[in-house]
């Protein structure tokens, strides 16, 4: 994808931290770059100016507008990767994935870290730091332990 060539767009915490990501904004040569603080605005703007990346920032007060805006993203089929951005809480992450993002970055994090991210959701691929794969990962295998379905004689 030729990202000169494509929209950013940035919703919700991210729009109001818009400051901080400037630098990795304007670093990818966006055609264009559109903000707004809530998800309600974010839907309408994906869906007139279809974005190949969407910066979504989720907060834990506006954590079921953000699931909401990923899911009908998934269900309209509408164009745009969305890379999802909070504090660090686990939780989040999961359910921002399961809802339809693409990648998951917490907060605050590097520039390197975020272009890295940008870079490997705009390819097509899903991101996601180290830490939180590791924990997440661990959670999963304590879940299939405590379930039964993993066993020493599978290994």
């Amino acid at each position: 994808m030729n990202i000169a060539q494509s929209g950013l767009l940035l919703v919700g915490a991210c729009a109001v931290c818009s400051a901080e990501l400037q630098g990795v904004c304007t670093s990818h040569e966006w055609r264009e770059v559109r903000v707004t603080d809530n998800c309600r605005d974010g839907l309408e703007m994906l869906r007139a100016r279809s974005p190949c990346l969407v910066l979504l920032g989720i907060e834990p007060s506006t954590f079921r507008e953000a699931l909401s805006l990923l899911r009908t993203i998934r269900r309209e089929k509408l164009d745009g990767r969305v890379l999802a951005r909070s504090s660090p809480e686990w939780d989040y992450a999961v359910q921002a994935l399961r809802a339809g993002a693409s990648g998951y970055v917490r907060r605050p994090a590097s520039a390197n870290e975020l272009a890295k991210a940008i870079r490997c959701v705009l390819s097509g691929g899903f991101y996601m730091e180290a830490e939180v794969a590791q924990s997440l990962a661990l959670q999963f295998v304590d879940k299939l332990r405590h379930r039964g379905s993993l066993s020493s004689q599978r290994f």
